[in-house]
């Protein structure tokens, strides 16, 4: 099931008795439960209905007990354990009695986030106590449209180059995107565009320093361009860790081989076959121009050594603070 079935039984009312989520992205196991959590019964229902036990607190028993109880004045009795991996493994393994034999008037929302392990006997109990909902992450190229989905719910549209802004410097984490995508909807017009200058201005990422830029630079074997945002990177290194940096990179030049070896390099084709969107083309075709087949799979290696020295290994003479410099001469040196 999905988020929509999930709204659909709200709206039914038409609860399955237990509710199995699971999955790698914790973004939308906290939609699943929040959405559950206030659309089970009403506000007024809740005090004596629903109780949250949290797994690296709860206890068996105390789970167990309240799930058998009765409902106080409404329909149905509702527990949600929130963060259930925080469980140890004998808890976990209780939990099996519990999602066997569910009580008819209890709906069990049973929440975990990180792989679950599909062999395992408990696995297919809970999933055949009544409904699973696995969060899988989204691809690189689901986000710019998961973007621009959100955004229109808010009343809002959004440029292509701002959706791109935003994905290349928050990636995938969908939590830190909600986070910026809710605070644009409150400083922005009903109804307006956001734009690379409303998200600078309000969520303070830079329009001009930023790894979208630094692809962009590195296409046009812009030198001046690519040294200062390198700069500008080693200055905020906070704000824009090296290794975001070092992966934006991979991947973009990665998309550069494939295209090289592309024999329809129509507009279409190219942003089918790289997963982008037909905006962003150019791009490549600028930096297949620069960097021919062999000169890509030199950068690829020289990214490879670059992250493994970020991360401690062959660091060699150069200090951590000026490696993202380093690297970069190299690329255009290649």
């Amino acid at each position: 099931m999905n988020l929509s079935a999930i709204k659909k039984d709200i709206a039914d009312k038409n609860f399955a008795p237990f509710y199995f989520l699971h999955g790698k992205e914790p973004f939308f196991i906290d939609k699943a439960v929040e959405l559950l959590q206030n659309g089970i019964m009403s506000e007024e229902e809740r005090d004596f209905n629903q109780t949250i036990f949290y797994g690296k607190d709860a206890e068996i028993q105390a789970i167990s007990e309240t799930a058998k109880r009765y409902p106080m004045m409404a329909e149905k009795v509702a527990v949600i354990l929130k963060e259930a991996q925080g469980l140890d493994k004998k808890k976990l393994e209780a939990m099996e009695s519990i999602a066997a034999s569910p009580a008819p008037t209890t709906v069990f929302v049973f929440a975990f986030k990180g792989d679950f392990d599909k062999r395992k006997k408990l696995y297919k109990t809970l999933s055949k106590a009544g409904k699973t909902f696995e969060s899988k992450p989204l691809y690189e190229n689901e986000v710019p449209t998961w973007i621009k989905d959100q955004i229109v719910q808010y009343g809002l549209k959004i440029s292509t180059p701002a959706i791109q802004l935003l994905a290349s410097h928050l990636g995938s984490d969908l939590h830190k995107l909600n986070d910026a995508l809710s605070k644009l909807a409150v400083v922005c017009a009903k109804g307006s565009e956001v734009t690379p200058k409303e998200i600078e201005h309000n969520i303070g990422i830079n329009r001009e320093f930023n790894v979208f830029e630094l692809n962009k630079a590195f296409a046009d074997n812009d030198v001046d361009k690519v040294m200062r945002i390198t700069q500008f990177f080693e200055s905020n290194a906070k704000e824009v860790p090296p290794l975001v940096v070092s992966s934006t990179l991979f991947s973009f030049f990665n998309k550069v081989m494939i295209y090289h070896y592309l024999k329809d390099k129509s507009k279409p084709n190219v942003a089918s076959a790289l997963k982008v969107n037909p905006y962003f083309v150019g791009q490549y075709e600028s930096a297949a121009k620069t960097y021919n087949a062999i000169k890509v799979l030199k950068i690829i290696d020289l990214l490879r050594d670059f992250d493994m020295r970020y991360k401690g290994k062959n660091v060699g003479s150069t200090p951590p603070e000026t490696l993202l410099k380093e690297m970069s001469l190299r690329i255009l040196n290649v």
